[in-house]
């Protein structure tokens, strides 16, 4: 069946089909002009049809971009938060689980992990210094605000430091993680290593009794051109964090051997000199800090 214009609106064929004398009439120009005004209008109503369908669907497009868009924001946030935690993991990577959980947690609670470091005075948190050279590293790969590093070091022998609880400060710090030097080179001499190792075990017994259960690491002091006695107090020591399963951070092995001429190069009055205390800060950056 075939369809035409003029089954819709049959009036206008009924005025376009005019007698032909009817046509010559004033009212010939009436009907054509009603016809145009009727034509137009029809086509101005299929036309504005066409265009509101046209807007809609337009309208519906964009608004189908903006979502992917805002999609696609969302999902790059998510990488970026992926990304983060990707670039921690791999920052503690050297690191014991003990110590990454600490620093998790603390992360998670918007707040500084509270490191406390106790010893000798070769310790002190001053320009050059290994502690000083490390807490700059904990800085530029963890940020400033993810540690709080607090350095407590004395020229007393370890009963001293016991009596007069000169670490009290760091146990009101309520810290996350203690690094203890145990005082070796000022009780050498004084005491016997059985007898440190006894004053030491009081002072980490008051860190273990806080609530927030540090992780307890232990340090030697630095080493001194051919020790004697000296040599077997860091032996011993280590075998004690061993057996107590304290964490040993053992920084010996990366100087020069102490019977080495080489090792006064880093040493000074049995101090670490520049190069010294860099040696020292260089080891522990590697490991809190994987690259």
């Amino acid at each position: 069946m075939k369809y035409s214009f003029y089954m819709y609106f049959p009036s206008i064929k009924e005025w376009l089909l005019l007698d032909i004398r009817e046509a010559t009439g004033g009212n010939f120009m009436k009907k054509v002009m009603y016809s145009i005004i009727i034509a137009l209008s029809i086509a101005s109503i299929i036309f504005g049809n066409y265009y509101y369908k046209f807007k809609i669907n337009e309208t519906a497009e964009a608004a189908k971009m903006e979502l992917s868009k805002t999609k696609s924001v969302s999902n790059e946030s998510s990488s970026i938060k992926e990304i983060t935690k990707k670039e921690e993991i791999n920052v503690t990577k050297n690191l014991p689980d003990s110590i990454v959980s600490k620093i998790q947690a603390k992360h998670d609670q918007q707040k500084p992990v509270e490191f406390v470091i106790l010893g000798s005075e070769v310790n002190a948190l001053q320009e050059g210094t290994w502690t000083s050279l490390f807490q700059k590293e904990l800085t530029n790969h963890y940020g400033s605000d993810a540690f709080n590093l607090t350095v407590i070091t004395t020229k007393e022998t370890s009963d001293i430091v016991l009596e007069d609880q000169l670490y009290k400060e760091a146990l009101t710090l309520k810290p996350d993680l203690v690094l203890i030097e145990p005082f070796l080179l000022n009780d050498n001499g004084n005491y016997v290593m059985e007898d440190t190792l006894i004053y030491v075990e009081k002072i980490i017994n008051d860190f273990e009794r806080l609530e927030s259960k540090p992780v307890i690491m232990l340090q030697p002091t630095n080493p001194i051109y051919q020790p004697k006695y000296y040599a077997e107090q860091v032996s011993m020591l280590k075998d004690y964090a061993d057996n107590k399963g304290f964490i040993y951070l053992d920084h010996w092995p990366s100087w020069p051997d102490v019977n080495s001429n080489e090792l006064n190069n880093y040493i000074e009055s049995n101090n670490p000199n520049q190069k010294g205390y860099k040696l020292w800060a260089e080891f522990f950056k590697n490991y809190f800090i994987a690259e």
